[in-house]
C-alpha cells in the first residue's frame, strides 16, 4: 500500500482551477490548453483474451464529428496482449489507436501512464472487460462539456456473466463493478458516494490542477492477482473535497464481462476481504473531512489502535459466530463477506500503524481543499441506492 504525505493549509477561496494564492499557474494553463475530445484509456495485464470484444465495441462507436482516441496501456504483460490489440484495431483507423508501456506494476500506475500520454481534455478509463454502448463517446463529450464543474463523470454498469450468476450475487454485484437495481443518478456529490472506475471519466485539469496542490493518493490500486482496490473511491473523495463535482449519467451503460472463475463464493470472500484492507485508507477522507476533534473519545477515533480494538471487541461479543463464517465457506450467507471486509480491515489497520492518524492529519491539512460547493442539480426525489454502494469509509463506533 502506498502511503503518501502531503500536509499543508486550507484555502477558504473556491476556483477548481486556482492556486492556494487564487492564481492560475503554468499547470492549469497547461491543462487548460487541452483540446475538447475524449482520450479512452484501457488498462491492461495479461489481457489478451478479454481484450478483443471492449475493442470491437470501441471501433462501433457511432461519432458525429467527436475527437477522440484509444490508448492501451500495457501494464507488464507477460502474455500477447499488445500483439492481439494491434490486431484487433482496424488498419484504416490507427490515427486513434496507440499502444504504450507502462512496467509498474499496479492499476494507478498504468492510469497515470495512460493520464499522461492522452490528448484529450475528457480521459475516460475501461477496463479490458468493458463493453460501451455506441454512444458513450459522444455522450461523455455532452456531458462534461455542458457540466464545466463536473471533474468525475460515470454511467450505470451492467453484468454480463459467462456462465448463470449465483443466487447471492445480486446483493453483492456493486464490488464487480456493476451498477445496483435503480441506481442514484444525476449529480451526486453531496450524496458522499462516488463512481467506480469501470467507465469513469475524469476532466484532466481537474486532476493536474489538485497533482499541482500537492496531492498524492494513498491507494496504488490493484496489481496483477491482488484484488486491493478503492482507488477510484479515493479519487472521487479527494475531487469532491477539491470542489468538484461528481455525476452519474445513465445514458452511459456499459456491459461488465464476468468470467465463470470470477462468480465464485471464493473470489466473492477475496473481493471482500480487500475492500476491508483498502477501505482504511479512505478513513483519512471521512475523518480529514472533519474539523480537528476536540473531546478524548473522538481524537482516539482518529487512532489505529483505537479502531482495531473496536473490531476486536466485535469479534469477542460473538466469538463462535465469527469462527464459524471466518473459517467456514458458508455459500451465500451475507455475514460471512462481513467478517471477511472486518478481518480485511484489521490487517490493513494492523499495515497502516501509525501512519493512520499522520493521513487523516495530511488530508485535514492539505492544500488541495477548497470549500464545499452547492450541487448542479437537485436530486431525483426517490430514494434510490447509489451506483457505487461500497461504503466509502469507516463505518462509526455504532455501526462496528
Amino acid at each position: 500500500m502506498h502511503i503518501a504525505l502531503r500536509p499543508g493549509t486550507n484555502d477558504n477561496t473556491f476556483d477548481p482551477m486556482s492556486n492556494s494564492h487564487g492564481k492560475y499557474d503554468s499547470h492549469s494553463q497547461q491543462a487548460a490548453a487541452r483540446p475538447i475530445g475524449v482520450s479512452v484509456v484501457i488498462c491492461c495485464h495479461n489481457s489478451a483474451k478479454r481484450l478483443p470484444p471492449t475493442l470491437q465495441h470501441l471501433v462501433a462507436q457511432q461519432i458525429r464529428g467527436a475527437k477522440w482516441e484509444v490508448i492501451v496501456v500495457d501494464n507488464s504483460s507477460t502474455d500477447d496482449t499488445v500483439e492481439v490489440a494491434a490486431r484487433c484495431w482496424p488498419k484504416e483507423q490507427t490515427h486513434l489507436f496507440r499502444i504504450v508501456q507502462e512496467p509498474e506494476l499496479g492499476l494507478t500506475y498504468a492510469r497515470k501512464r495512460g493520464l499522461g500520454e492522452s490528448s484529450y481534455e475528457f480521459v475516460c478509463f475501461v477496463d479490458d472487460d468493458n463493453w460501451l454502448c455506441p454512444t458513450w463517446i459522444e455522450d461523455v463529450l455532452d456531458l462534461m462539456t455542458r457540466h464545466s464543474e463536473v471533474a468525475v463523470s460515470g454511467g450505470v454498469n451492467y453484468a454480463v456473466s459467462e456462465t448463470p450468476a449465483p443466487a447471492w450475487f445480486s446483493h453483492c454485484k456493486f464490488m464487480w463493478a456493476v451498477s445496483v437495481d435503480d441506481p442514484l443518478t444525476g449529480d451526486i456529490t453531496e450524496s458522499g458516494l462516488a463512481v467506480c472506475g469501470a467507465g469513469l471519466t475524469l476532466r484532466y485539469s481537474a486532476w493536474r490542477r489538485l497533482v499541482a496542490d500537492g496531492f498524492e493518493p494513498l491507494l496504488s490500486g490493484r496489481r496483477g492477482t491482488s484484488l486491493v482496490g478503492n482507488e477510484d473511491n479515493e479519487l472521487c473523495f479527494a475531487l469532491r473535497m477539491a470542489g468538484w463535482h461528481i455525476w452519474v449519467d445513465p445514458r452511459l451503460t456499459l456491459q461488465h464481462f464476468l468470467p465463470s472463475g470470477r462468480m465464485t463464493w471464493a473470489y466473492a470472500r477475496r473481493l471482500h476481504r480487500a475492500a476491508g484492507m483498502s477501505g482504511v485508507a479512505l478513513d483519512a477522507y471521512f475523518y480529514g473531512d472533519r474539523s480537528s476533534p476536540t473531546g478524548l473519545r473522538a481524537r482516539l477515533r482518529e487512532h489505529w489502535q483505537w479502531q482495531a480494538l473496536t473490531l476486536l471487541k466485535g469479534f469477542l461479543m460473538r466469538p463462535i459466530r465469527f469462527l464459524r463464517y471466518a473459517l467456514t465457506a458458508s455459500e451465500g450467507a451475507n455475514e460471512a463477506l462481513w467478517v471477511d471486509q472486518e478481518i480485511g480491515r484489521f490487517l490493513g489497520l494492523a499495515r497502516f500503524g501509525s501512519d493512520y492518524t499522520r493521513c487523516i492529519r495530511a488530508v485535514r491539512n492539505a492544500t488541495w481543499r477548497r470549500p464545499k460547493v452547492p450541487t448542479l442539480a437537485p436530486q431525483p426525489a426517490q430514494n434510490k441506492t447509489s451506483f457505487e454502494q461500497r461504503e466509502p469509509v469507516a463505518a462509526s463506533d455504532s455501526k462496528r
